[in-house]
């Protein structure tokens, strides 16, 4: 039972934040999906690349991002409600705002995998994974050939996730990865189906604001059947 928001997008306090998780304490939701990058901003403080809060690389909300010590208050606040924080890096699509503030202009470039990594490993160590085992990678909707990864990036990054001991959950439909036996698959809309051997998350019933409730109930009912 999860909820996603989207603040790489469109920022959003953190007491704002914190009603938001209420609600979802008071009707039993146990998932906070914290989706905090995005074409628009890279949302959440790096202090090994604090050029990713620079107000130039972002195109909506200019200046707004959330401190290491906004995020550990954050998860901190999730977990006294029974609410698990799950922090997503959307890569390789969807990082404008990363390149622009890197100087990187495809995400090929060899130093992409250097700075996700440590990106990663800055994440992990703020929270143990106690409190925060899951990671998001993102994946999805590369869609221009600057977001097209190097063939090792996605790889490399998901053995970064698993050695700082976390489990990694990426979009379906995504980025193809070999040899990747353990990703939990997080389900979008309607193109995506459950992987074969893989656990999945389930978001095939779209946006919470989606103007068409007849397709959501088509999609929950008739397209799970058929998939």
């Amino acid at each position: 039972r999860g909820f996603m928001q989207d603040v790489g997008r469109n920022y959003m306090s953190l007491p704002f934040l914190k009603e938001q998780i209420d609600v979802l304490a008071a009707y039993k939701f146990n998932l906070f999906h914290f989706h905090v990058t995005e074409n628009q901003a890279w949302r959440l403080e790096s202090k090994r690349y604090p050029q990713l809060k620079d107000s130039a690389s972002m195109s909506r909300w200019v200046g707004k991002y959330y401190t290491q010590e906004e995020f550990v208050d954050l998860v901190k606040y999730c977990r006294e409600r029974h609410i698990v924080l799950v922090p997503e890096f959307d890569v390789p699509g969807h990082s404008e705002a990363f390149r622009k503030a890197l100087g990187i202009k495809t995400m090929q470039d060899p130093r992409v995998k250097t700075i996700l990594s440590d990106l990663i490993d800055e994440l992990c160590t703020l929270v143990p994974a106690a409190d925060m085992p899951y990671i998001h990678l993102g994946t999805d909707e590369v869609w221009h050939d600057y977001e097209r990864p190097a063939p090792d990036l996605l790889p490399h990054l998901v053995a970064t996730v698993r050695e700082n001991g976390r489990e990694v959950i990426v979009w379906r439909p995504g980025q193809p990865m070999e040899n990747d036996t353990t990703s939990i698959t997080q389900l979008w809309s309607s193109n995506g189906h459950p992987k074969p051997g893989h656990r999945s998350l389930d978001s095939r019933l779209n946006y919470l604001n989606h103007l068409d409730p007849l397709a959501g109930i088509y999609q929950l009912y008739f397209d799970r059947i058929g998939g």
